[in-house]
């Protein structure tokens, strides 16, 4: 049997058949003090590749294991082989820790093709569906105000958005110009959440999106629902992956993305 587990490769997959048993002496690097006292062992799907593009035990240092002298993976290539990366247990651990950041809200899933801008600016995604015109929504911002109309509080997305500059559609306070009831949070002195009332008085609403040069009949369906009754709201965005980029003071925010994206990087 150790013959045959000798000529696997590095992460093949396999099923191992034992004895569950407590160890004699404390287990390090693992995430279970158990051991198992092996049986059988059968390889379920063997790496074809003699040698791994990214080692696993590599890209699990830290910066000072590395600056020490112990081996370890540049950032691109962790990135260009995700998978691969994804299998440290600091990685493991960093998509854990954002799961828990979600507790306590509730998940929606926003339309991402609406019939006009959400948003102002001009890097709008236009297309053509079924002969309407439509465009991809920049954010979710208006479907989330709807959900916030319909009685759903601590509501937060996580999903693709087209962000371009932002309508201004905060109350202002008083209804003075110069100023907005708006807030901003920090975490290590880093913006993570930018947030403000929302204007709920429909007629106040169609004002400021003619202001921004918005095409209201391609808001009608928004703009109706506080019509129906709406209270005095507010929102806030708060990127997922900064927050925990943040709190757990990784250097990168490419770190807590699963998969990211930059202007260089459009794979895995």
């Amino acid at each position: 049997m150790i013959k045959f587990l000798k000529q696997l490769s590095v992460e093949s997959v396999v099923d191992v058949i034992g004895v569950v048993a407590l160890p004699k002496d404390p287990l390090i690097g693992t995430t279970q003090q158990v051991e198992i006292q092996v049986r059988k062992v059968f390889c379920v799907n063997r790496v074809k590749l003699p040698k791994l593009p990214l080692n696993v035990e590599d890209a699990s240092r830290s910066k000072a294991d590395i600056q020490a002298g112990k081996p370890g993976a540049y950032q691109d290539t962790r990135l260009k082989y995700r998978v691969i990366d994804l299998r440290t247990q600091p990685n493991q651990a960093i998509f854990r820790i954002q799961g828990q950041v979600q507790i306590g809200f509730v998940e929606i899933h926003t339309p991402k093709l609406i019939a006009g801008s959400s948003e102002g600016g001009s890097a709008v995604f236009k297309l053509n569906y079924k002969g309407k015109d439509a465009c991809l929504a920049q954010s979710p911002q208006l479907h989330k105000q709807m959900a916030i109309c319909g009685d759903f509080r601590r509501i937060f997305e996580i999903g693709p958005v087209f962000r371009a500059e932002e309508i201004d559609n905060w109350l202002s306070l008083m209804y003075d110009p110069l100023y907005c009831n708006s807030f901003d949070v920090f975490i290590r002195g880093e913006e993570i959440i930018s947030g403000a009332q929302r204007i709920h008085d429909p007629e106040l609403l169609e004002k400021r999106a003619k202001e921004h040069e918005i095409n209201v009949n391609t808001l009608s369906t928004y703009i109706d629902l506080f019509r129906y009754g709406a209270s005095p709201h507010g929102r806030f965005g708060a990127g997922l992956e900064r927050v925990v980029m943040l709190f757990c003071a990784l250097d990168n925010i490419r770190k807590p993305s699963l998969f990211p994206r930059d202007p260089q990087r459009l794979a895995p």
